[in-house]
């Protein structure tokens, strides 16, 4: 909360993934959580208090509460911790604050001071903007300013380590596989593809952990077994992987597509 409040003020640090680490994973309570907290009932706070004096603000600040509040994570989990996009009208709430800005100094200093205070701001920002344009060009442009710009993401990692096994570098997608499990070692599919990336290359005294893993993991059932059935697979055990083909077939819709890739 704290994180998506200052994008929408301020996005000096913008990224395109905001899983661990780039939002530190913490399981107690911290100052960034704790000022989350303020954020969660000032928000609701400032929408009434500004009813009569501010209305606009008391309007944008009730647009950008439900707004963010379906992927906000505070009643149920929303699968994403925070996104870039899901702030699109929240951000109505600081622009109606600037505007409240660029008036009352219209209405206390008089228009040129105003007129230059909002001409700065909209400069700073399209700035900003101008600036980030690069990262999207296109796919390898975006991972390569994720894996710069902030190399604690430990999902920057794993699409590079991919991304490497694809054309054949076995030895960097290792690299980059190793350094993404050290820092989150509780992805389920992560560490999956990774076990899957070193059978695929005859490691299967490396992968054995992680596929074991996978089994004692309450999440990335779907992962799991695809690594169990690869193992089974690589140790020449066809009809153990034929069974679990054949289970992940009966949970999981659509899945025993995946499968028939190894079995024809």
């Amino acid at each position: 909360m704290l994180r998506a409040s200052a994008l929408l003020f301020w996005p000096a640090s913008l990224s395109s993934d905001y899983s661990p680490q780039v939002l530190p994973a913490r399981s107690g309570i911290s100052l960034a959580a704790l000022v989350g907290f303020c954020v969660v009932v000032g928000v609701p706070a400032l929408v009434v208090t500004c009813r009569r004096r501010a209305p606009a603000i008391s309007f944008a600040a009730g647009l950008a509460a439900l707004s963010y509040l379906p992927t906000a994570n505070i009643f149920f989990a929303s699968g994403i911790v925070l996104a870039e996009r899901t702030l699109y009208l929240a951000v109505a709430l600081p622009a109606a604050i600037a505007g409240w800005v660029v008036a009352w100094l219209a209405t206390s200093r008089g228009l040129r001071p105003a007129v230059v205070a909002g001409a700065l701001l909209v400069v700073a920002c399209g700035a900003r903007s101008f600036v980030r344009l690069p990262a999207w060009r296109d796919n390898r442009s975006q991972l390569l300013t994720l894996l710069r710009d902030h190399p604690e993401s430990y999902r920057g990692h794993g699409s590079a380590a991919a991304v490497l096994a694809a054309i054949g570098d076995t030895a960097g997608a290792r690299r980059e596989y190793r350094i993404a499990d050290s820092l989150f070692p509780s992805d389920p599919y992560l560490y999956g593809g990774y076990a899957i990336f070193l059978l695929g290359i005859g490691d299967t005294a490396a992968a054995v952990p992680l596929v074991a893993r996978g089994k004692h993991s309450h999440t990335g059932d779907r992962m799991s077994l695809r690594t169990q059935f690869v193992l089974e697979l690589a140790r020449g055990h066809r009809a153990q992987a034929t069974a679990l083909a054949d289970s992940a077939g009966r949970r999981f819709a659509g899945e025993r597509n995946w499968y028939m890739q190894f079995q024809q």
